[in-house]
């Protein structure tokens, strides 16, 4: 049995999570998804609908599953899981709508961390919807963006038919700056397919790292990112620990790090992502080509200077035995 995807959906209050949500009721992706909402009242489900309810469950015509999460997020999995088993329901995916204000990793680190959930479910991507109408000007007045955009796979423009093409790549460009690595779509039907796909951060993803531009760009709220690319063959044991230290000590200043090696010792080429503190399994690509810059790393930061990780990276590329570099005190 394939192992669903959770997929965590956010962005700030009024951006369009619950209208997307009801849309994305009436697709094809219905039969075979799970929604987890944090009250039915606020999700706004179109009750015309509805089959069967409970306090904490919700079994819409189409064949939509919807929970509410009143309790501990695991427990309201795990019902999920319970319930796939006794029906022998195909639920290929699951989406959590989070509140305007929330902060997708604790989700992540729920799914890691509980060891009833490994075998059941795995992290997905972290949908985030953008307010087109609301403009560039609210990835600055609204602080939450940070959090939310910076651990972003995949950003929508919602509102995008209210708004005209100039405002349109504004505000593509304001969330290119903000998290360079998220994919920015403007419409349902992208976003239908990417789910579709249910295959996020595979061989096709990491594409898009050669084409980010190296030097570090300023964003709102100071969020930075710089693209580090080395020629030659890398260590993992050594590259491994010294990220894993990294991330331990500043994971709440690094938004996000994805990266492509070349591990010397398996001759592989090598997928790495993190969300924060939330470092995904380590994935083995295979390329069509290597990339034509060798190896490449890219990290998002907010409140921590780039270039310091910059020169620890740097350092640690030199040592050739012994203990990987200090990443930062």
């Amino acid at each position: 049995m394939d192992i669903p995807p959770v997929h965590v959906l956010t962005g700030p209050l009024g951006s369009g999570k619950s209208t997307l949500l009801n849309r994305l009721l009436h697709t094809g992706l219905a039969p075979d998804t799970a929604i987890i909402v944090n009250e039915f009242g606020e999700a706004g489900l179109d009750r015309t609908f509805i089959q069967e309810s409970s306090d904490e469950v919700l079994l819409m015509d189409n064949g939509c599953i919807c929970c509410s999460l009143r309790s501990d997020l695991s427990d309201t999995l795990m019902r999920l899981a319970a319930l796939r088993d006794e029906h022998a329901w195909s639920m290929r995916r699951v989406i959590i709508e989070t509140s305007g204000i929330s902060d997708p990793i604790p989700i992540l680190h729920t799914l890691r961390s509980d060891n009833r959930l490994r075998d059941r479910f795995r992290a997905g991507s972290v949908l985030c919807t953008v307010d087109a109408q609301a403009g560039a000007a609210a990835l600055r007045e609204r602080p939450e963006y940070v959090a939310q955009l910076g651990a972003a796979d995949l950003a929508l423009l919602t509102k995008a038919d209210l708004v005209d093409e100039p405002a349109l790549r504004d505000v593509s460009a304001a969330v290119a700056s903000a998290n360079p690595l998220a994919k920015v779509v403007r419409t349902r039907e992208a976003l239908y397919d990417y789910l579709v796909d249910a295959a996020p951060r595979t061989d096709h993803t990491y594409d898009q790292l050669e084409s980010l531009v190296p030097p570090a760009r300023r964003a709102p709220h100071g969020v930075q990112h710089i693209v580090l690319r080395y020629p030659g063959p890398l260590s993992w044991p050594l590259f491994a620990i010294w990220l894993t230290r990294l991330l331990f000590l500043h994971g709440d200043r690094i938004l996000r790090t994805k990266g492509i090696l070349f591990d010397r010792d398996r001759n592989a080429w090598i997928g790495v992502h993190a969300v924060r503190r939330f470092l995904h399994p380590p994935i083995h690509l295979k390329l069509e080509r290597p990339p034509e810059s060798g190896s490449c790393l890219v990290f998002i930061t907010d409140g921590i200077d780039p270039a310091r990780i910059a020169r620890s990276y740097e350092e640690l590329w030199q040592a050739s035995s012994g203990h990987p570099a200090e990443p930062l005190s």
